[in-house]
């Protein structure tokens, strides 16, 4: 180093170079590792969200949550990672490690209640009591119709399809996190009910829709359905897990013009029935039931038919990889998307809602066809829990579907009970849920009192 004089009080240094940069201002250190790996999950929800634009990024809410907004989470740790400095970037990494590590505990926790709740497939080897009351000749709590008429297969047909589970079995709904059971004897069509409800002839009110008319994890009496009866309507649950408007619709049109019930109430969740209803329409005999004059069968099942879906039965109770698997994998999915966590803090949106016209189609189609006896349809929006359940508000991304639904039953002249707003009416929403998403007993007995008073108003009109 050399220091030379330029002047009086003035000096120049030469020589080696002093002005190398702090290890601590740059350079790839640990706390850039920390920061890279948060910067990498909101990178790939965001790169899924690209790759399935019309579902996370077709409207404002959902391209602001899935897309706009980790895309600038993943930029600014990356930027902190190799442009604030080591000091800072290690900060930064360790406390963006410690939050997802965090979150991601509680979302191991919630994922692993739900896998022992009522969506598992207890086996009975497991479960003593499921062969005791012999529910293995029944429906397991996730299969589907849809699912059991392909698994029947042959040459299935609207006329020869399962609308309702095996006549006379004790069907499984769901396992409790105390290990207790809940069942149900099913009647002579495969639904949950008494079969002196068809005593009569004609039904006062038929209620039709998916596993919340069927009494998901409900006790004996607390479904939709019992507590009518209860109120002195003679009513019936149509209704079988997984199903959607257009097979609702098949299930009126096999069973309606028998029991040509005063009212009808369809239920619509908020939840799937939009997907629901577009793999119905793909389902070719599903689909035949919009066709002029469709053949919707007989109101029971052959002997043949029985023993074909017993078969199929026995299969998914054996061990249906192929539903095992989708199963696992949507665990897995929803894991690593912290749905149960965005849940909790208000941030789960649901996928960009699509407009409805077979929804449209399929109404009218239920409203010619209760009119042919002169009965009435209505039909009982049910939005999802996740909409009251967040610490953050979201119901604003959650009100399109509500819309849609409305709209098209307008258009449809149906008139619509909408639950979302009567929950809001009645204060707590989230009391009107169980811990699974389905009708706590306070939300069965509202939605109840709900469809007794439409079809008291209507029998005052008559």
């Amino acid at each position: 180093m050399v220091i030379e004089r330029k002047g009086r009080g003035t000096f120049r240094v030469s020589g080696q170079k002093t002005d190398a940069p702090s290890a601590s201002r740059s350079g790839f250190g640990l706390g850039a590792v920390l920061c890279a790996l948060p910067a990498a999950y909101f990178g790939v929800a965001a790169s899924y969200a690209v790759v399935n634009f019309s579902d996370f990024g077709g409207a404002v809410p959902q391209f602001i949550r899935y897309i706009l907004a980790p895309t600038a989470i993943a930029g600014a740790l990356l930027w902190t990672a190799f442009r604030a400095g080591r000091s800072t970037a290690l900060i930064v990494g360790v406390n963006a490690c410690a939050v997802m590590t965090a979150l991601f505990l509680y979302e191991g926790f919630a994922t692993y209640r739900l896998a022992r709740s009522a969506a598992a497939i207890p086996n009975a080897p497991e479960n003593p009591h499921i062969a005791e009351l012999g529910v293995e000749r029944a429906l397991p709590p996730r299969a589907t119709l849809r699912r059991l008429n392909r698994a029947i297969g042959g040459d299935v047909s609207l006329a020869t399809a399962f609308l309702g589970g095996v006549p006379h079995e004790n069907a499984l709904l769901c396992v409790r996190p105390d290990g207790g059971l809940v069942t149900y004897k099913a009647d002579k069509y495969g639904f949950n009910n008494p079969n002196a409800v068809y005593d009569a002839g004609i039904l006062d009110i038929a209620v039709l829709g998916d596993s919340f008319v069927e009494g998901m994890c409900q006790k004996a009496g607390e479904d939709v359905a019992a507590l009518l009866r209860k109120s002195g309507r003679n009513a019936a649950s149509l209704g079988f897990r997984g199903n959607g408007p257009l097979i609702e619709y098949a299930t009126l049109g096999r069973f309606g013009p028998s029991f040509r019930p005063k009212l009808t109430a369809i239920l619509y969740y908020a939840g799937n029935d939009s997907e629901n209803l577009e793999t119905e329409i793909e389902t070719p005999w599903l689909r035949n039931a919009l066709a002029p004059g469709a053949d919707f069968g007989e109101l029971s099942p052959s002997a043949g038919q029985i023993d074909a879906a017993r078969r199929a039965v026995a299969g998914f109770w054996g061990g249906d990889g192929v539903a095992t698997k989708t199963y696992e994998a949507r665990l897995w999915r929803n894991f690593f998307a912290m749905s149960h966590t965005s849940a909790v803090l208000g941030l789960h949106y649901p996928a960009t809602p699509k407009a409805l016209p077979q929804y449209e189609a399929v109404l009218k189609k239920m409203r010619e066809l209760t009119g042919s006896w002169g009965g009435d349809v209505v039909v009982l929006y049910v939005p999802r829990a996740e909409r009251f359940r967040g610490a953050l508000p979201n119901e604003f991304a959650f009100r399109v579907n509500e819309r849609h639904v409305t709209d098209a039953a307008s258009r449809a002249g149906v008139d619509v009970i909408n639950l979302a707003s009567e929950f809001k009416r009645q204060g707590d929403p989230r009391s009107f849920y169980a811990s699974d998403g389905h009708f706590s007993e306070k939300g069965a007995a509202l939605a109840a009192r709900l469809i007794a008073e439409r079809a008291a108003a209507k029998d005052g009109t008559e």
